[in-house]
């Protein structure tokens, strides 16, 4: 039984896909709520045209009809949009945009990456501006230690109701996750607590160039501006046939200040630097979000092009950056296999539980449908 008081997060209505003469999803129905997990089974592997939606797939010669909602825009309405107008770079993004908040992970998640590169160059790749901006700016709190930072920091900790997730959040503020156990520690003991605080979060400074991260973070905000006028300028299109002239002006105004501001070489070389930092901070901050549900990850698969990693290990990496987006949704199909669900799919389920993510599983495994450990609260059988 759902919770009349959750939230709908998407809703699929009358959802119908046809890929040449082969019918591969007709008239889907469905409701996924914050916090939920969904299965949706299937024998036929072609469920995954459902995922396909999120990960850009849909654009390969497949007809589409019905309704997917999600923030009140119909998703397929802007697929049609852009199949009718252009199928580009630049208007995918667009649509990448309006579904910042959904995360979705293909049958072979390797479909993400780019093979011929390690795979943990390619994280931040996954990561909207709004994400990577957060990011900077804890590294530069965390930089710019002050004894005002740290009293406000005890100050919060001793007010909040729960310790451990007011560690969590302080960790998180100030990029340093990968010890918020030894943080939990220090705060939860009031002798000599802010000299051993202080200690603490002197020794976690790491000597980064603030004025490189800073002329970073101010490039992601440009992009960041860019791509929601982009996205309001779609929209206008769609609902009125024609360009916002304000918009445009807007927009044309962005492109300048990009290639004024940020369109040196020289910025460019210190782009590669910083992102370089920014990087090593996000494969701690992912294998910390991991620890944090009892999930390890191989200390390798940072160093290993996609082919050669373990599926599962990858799955953690795509999960953890799902929370690290601040994802609302989390789409993950699994298709016949059912070892990443019995490794950690229960883990998964209280870490989404715990960040408010509804996940919707797709697979065609029937052991799995059985749902005998109660890990979905929902199949949807047959489709």
């Amino acid at each position: 039984m759902i919770n009349s008081n959750k939230s709908i997060l998407l809703s699929v209505k009358n959802l119908t896909v046809k890929k040449g003469d082969i019918l591969t999803i007709q008239n889907l129905n469905f409701d996924i709520f914050s916090n939920e997990t969904l299965l949706i089974y299937s024998d036929k592997e072609l469920i995954s045209e459902l995922c396909n939606i999120f990960t850009f797939d849909i654009f390969h010669g497949q007809a589409i009809d019905g309704k997917v909602i999600y923030k009140n825009n119909d998703i397929i309405s802007f697929i049609k949009n852009i199949k009718k107008f252009e199928i580009n770079g630049k208007n995918i993004a667009v649509l990448s945009g309006i579904m910042s908040d959904i995360f979705a992970i293909p049958a072979n998640p390797c479909d993400l990456f780019n093979n011929s590169e390690n795979a943990g160059d390619q994280i931040l790749d996954f990561l909207h501006y709004k994400t990577r901006i957060n990011l900077i700016n804890s590294i530069i709190r965390r930089e710019m230690i002050k004894i005002e930072d740290i009293n406000n920091i005890i100050k919060i900790f001793d007010s909040s109701h729960n310790k451990y997730e007011s560690a969590i959040s302080i960790a998180t503020d100030f990029g340093i996750t990968d010890i918020v156990d030894h943080l939990f520690e220090v705060l939860n003991n009031k002798n000599n607590r802010i000299n051993n605080l202080s200690a603490l979060l002197i020794h976690e400074k790491k000597g980064i160039n603030l004025a490189e991260m800073v002329n970073l973070r101010d490039y992601y905000k440009v992009r960041r501006k860019y791509n929601e006028l982009k996205i309001e300028q779609f929209n206008y299109i769609i609902n009125n046939g024609k360009k916002n002239r304000k918009l445009k002006q807007e927009i044309r105004n962005i492109e300048r200040k990009e290639k004024h501001d940020f369109g040196g070489f020289d910025l460019t070389i210190l782009k590669v630097y910083s992102e370089k930092i920014l990087v090593s901070e996000i494969k701690n901050i992912i294998i910390s979000i991991l620890k944090l549900f009892k999930i390890d990850l191989v200390n390798s698969v940072y160093e290993e092009k996609c082919m050669n990693i373990e599926t599962t290990e990858i799955y953690k990496i795509l999960v953890a950056i799902a929370v690290l987006n601040g994802s609302n949704l989390v789409i993950i199909d699994t298709g016949k296999s059912s070892g990443m669900i019995e490794e950690m799919g229960m883990k998964i389920k209280n870490m989404f539980i715990n960040y408010n993510i509804g996940t919707v599983y797709l697979g065609s495994n029937q052991d799995v449908a059985k749902n005998d450990k109660r890990l979905f609260d929902r199949v949807i059988l047959d489709i």
